[in-house]
């Protein structure tokens, strides 16, 4: 569960999913059809799914809505083929590079396979959720004569959302433990000469942190909740008595994401700078390792958008637009 299922589940000032009854739905339902022809009598309490001590007052015709622009359908299929196609294109190129060179294959080449696969997966995630209209389109509203019927249609979309997103979120963080492992191998094929070395020995931590980090991730994520693995698209309500706060390995997960990466990129800067070259030449190969800063710079910003979507994402309402933030 994440804070952009959490986004889409939020009917406008109906938390029917978390502290809502039966009852508050159909009210609901009744002034969400009013809504359609902007009436302006529609109050509710707003009932943070999370946090319910969070809830004011507001009229349902307003939204406040998020500072940035949703991911269209067309986005998200376009992510789901262009991403995956280009990592296996620069691993492809990657080891033609090394058979040119006639440089044998390391660990750190081989372990960008595996992570091919896992961005390949993504991708599916990405191409299905498009192709079953819950990922990049507006979720269904609940407007029916029947509110069971209602109710169903809009669980059935946020079901399968959620069962996308939890395989999704799988494959990103065993896809992020692979680079990563295989990145800090590849600096101590470049600069470890002795196994002994500061750099041996600081690169050797980062390393073990890098794979405890992945392992620790994947297993919290596909086991948060146990061996209850279907509570992962439950009911709120069910997740809090059997998960705690579905966000805090989320919020966890992208803090020390942008942390590693950080720690990961400025690994090779000391070394790089004791190596006997020019002044010049060190700048340029600083320049080199430094095209890092894209992947810090994307976590960076993932971590905004989550925090925005945590903090402003329950205020604004139900999406009128689109329903899934393409920040992966």
């Amino acid at each position: 569960m994440s804070a952009s299922s959490l986004l889409m589940e939020n009917i406008p000032d109906l938390d029917m999913r978390g502290q809502g009854t039966y009852k508050r739905f159909e009210e609901g339902s009744m002034c969400l059809h009013e809504k359609l022809y902007n009436s302006q009598t529609c109050r509710y309490p707003k009932v943070h799914p999370i946090h319910p001590k969070r809830s004011t007052m507001a009229s349902s015709p307003h939204w406040t809505h998020l500072p940035f622009r949703l991911a269209s359908a067309g986005e998200v299929l376009a992510a789901g083929i262009a991403l995956p196609i280009a990592c296996l294109v620069c691993v492809i190129l990657r080891f033609l590079a090394r058979a040119r060179q006639k440089v044998r294959l390391g660990l750190d080449d081989w372990l960008l396979v595996p992570a091919a696969i896992m961005v390949t997966g993504m991708g599916i995630c990405f191409i299905y959720g498009y192709s079953v209209h819950v990922m990049g389109y507006p979720t269904p509203y609940p407007i029916s004569d029947d509110p069971k019927k209602a109710l169903a249609k809009y669980n059935r979309a946020y079901e399968i959302e959620a069962k996308i997103e939890f395989y999704f979120q799988l494959f990103m963080i065993a896809a992020y433990g692979f680079i990563k492992a295989s990145i800090v191998l590849f600096y101590r094929r470049i600069f470890v000469s002795n196994k002994k070395s500061r750099f041996a020995i600081i690169s050797n931590i980062c390393l073990v942190v890098t794979v405890v980090w992945a392992v620790a991730f994947f297993l919290l994520f596909l086991f948060g909740c146990k061996t209850k693995v279907y509570l992962h698209w439950a009911p709120i309500q069910e997740v809090r008595e059997h998960c705690g706060d579905p966000l805090a390995a989320e919020s966890a997960l992208v803090i020390s994401d942008l942390i590693t990466d950080l720690a990961i990129l400025l690994l090779p800067f000391p070394k790089i700078w004791t190596l006997q070259m020019s002044v010049r030449r060190k700048i340029a190969l600083s320049c080199i390792f430094g095209v890092g800063l894209m992947a810090l710079s994307a976590s960076v910003v993932r971590l905004a958008v989550y925090l925005i979507v945590f903090e402003v994402g329950y205020e604004a309402g139900y999406d009128p637009d689109r329903e899934l933030p393409l920040t992966s």
